[in-house]
């Protein structure tokens, strides 16, 4: 991925999604309002998953733990 000679914002997002493991819908619809800084979780509305139903027991989102790398990643896609 490094070496990609593509657009910057396509090297990032591919980096995050190796770094997430999320769906590439998840990351392409992603909003900036489920990013919770604090606790270094992304959450997903389950509205926007693919198994909603598996999960509708559940919190009304899909917990994503992010790391320090993958904050980064979050963060310098946001600015491009």
């Amino acid at each position: 991925m490094r070496e990609y000679g593509g657009q910057q914002v396509t090297k990032l997002a591919m980096e995050l999604l190796a770094l997430t493991f999320v769906r590439t819908s998840d990351l392409i619809y992603g909003r900036w309002e489920e990013i919770n800084w604090e606790e270094k979780q992304w959450q997903i509305p389950l509205a926007r998953m693919k198994m909603k139903r598996r999960f509708s027991k559940m919190k009304n989102y899909h917990i994503v733990l992010l790391s320090q790398q993958a904050l980064c990643e979050r963060y310098a896609n946001h600015i491009l």
